[in-house]
């Protein structure tokens, strides 16, 4: 009997691995590392990659200890499976912390499976003398909105649009913090949230990740700015043995970010999101509105085939 036993996990193993078959020459051509964990996180080949620090605690416990900081009484309310904190580079002393609420069951798979289901929060730590977190600013909480009202533009938290026509893409989930070292002017440090928005139609499918900025503003955690940073188009297939058969990568264009160091509006840098392509360019341009976040200013680019 244990032989038949183990022989019918190994079957249930070899159903649930789902492994992918595709050519080397397609999978190689994804350009973004990201894109490619994104790719087998979303085939259901992997779990997702940890980039929020879930292990920062031997007992998960002690998120709730950070996150009572922020409000005592979210602490004891919700289903908050989902936390983190991150040391921030280049910024000795601080961390950040995020935690995602989920009302509806979780899916174990993916850390803040779905924003929608309930509140988003990021912290800015400091980690005193006496080896205590406190809060270096005002967090930012992002409550829940329905996923299919994608037009609220009132909460654009985790709401991705086109770059080129400002078409809606979608709601998204978060996936890790960026790290890049952004300046929004001398004295203000900004760090990034990617997300991601996946879509299944047949036979492409596509996935699209965006980042949210996120800067100390007059002691407030703000979202400062939201823009698509990548995009992927792929043609797979489940057949009937439950493999995963990746046909081709139709599509890939991964934009930039670039914020300017030498010009100025209302006292922050200016910041380009750039779209480049052969003989083309297309970009927008952001300017601080004077208060909490950057808003669209020009948009300018050539195309040699014109």
């Amino acid at each position: 009997m244990k032989f038949f036993g183990i022989i019918f996990l190994l079957l249930v193993n070899m159903v649930i691995a789902k492994p992918i078959r595709a050519s080397e020459d397609i999978y190689s051509n994804i350009k973004y590392e990201a894109g490619k964990d994104y790719l087998v996180e979303q085939l259901g080949i992997s779990e997702q990659k940890d980039h929020f620090g879930r292990d920062f605690f031997a007992d998960p416990k002690d998120f709730k200890k950070i996150l009572a900081l922020v409000d005592p009484e979210l602490a004891t309310q919700g289903k908050w499976q989902s936390m983190g904190i991150q040391p921030w580079p280049n910024n000795p002393g601080n961390f950040l912390f995020i935690a995602c609420e989920n009302k509806a069951n979780q899916d174990e798979q993916f850390f803040c499976s779905n924003p929608s289901q309930g509140k988003t929060i990021i912290a800015l730590l400091k980690y005193n003398a006496k080896k205590e977190f406190t809060l270096a600013a005002k967090p930012w909480i992002n409550h829940s909105v329905d996923k299919e009202d994608d037009s609220n533009d009132h909460n654009t938290a985790f709401l991705l649009r086109n770059g080129d026509s400002n078409e809606i893409i979608g709601r998204g989930r978060p996936t890790g913090f960026d790290f890049t070292p952004y300046r929004l002017s001398p004295k203000i440090p900004a760090f990034g949230l990617k997300y991601i928005v996946t879509h299944n139609q047949h036979p492409a499918k596509t996935i699209d990740e965006g980042v949210m900025l996120f800067a100390v503003i007059n002691g407030h955690l703000r979202q400062v700015f939201n823009a698509p940073t990548y995009h992927l188009a792929y043609d797979a297939e489940i057949a009937d043995d439950g493999s995963i058969h990746l046909h081709s990568i139709s599509d890939e264009k991964i934009y930039q970010i670039i914020i300017s160091s030498n010009s100025f509006y209302k006292g922050m840098y200016y910041v380009d999101w750039i779209n480049k392509r052969a003989g083309a360019l297309t970009a927008n341009r952001y300017v601080w509105n004077g208060t909490e976040q950057y808003k669209a200013y020009i948009s300018y680019g050539y195309d040699e085939k014109k």
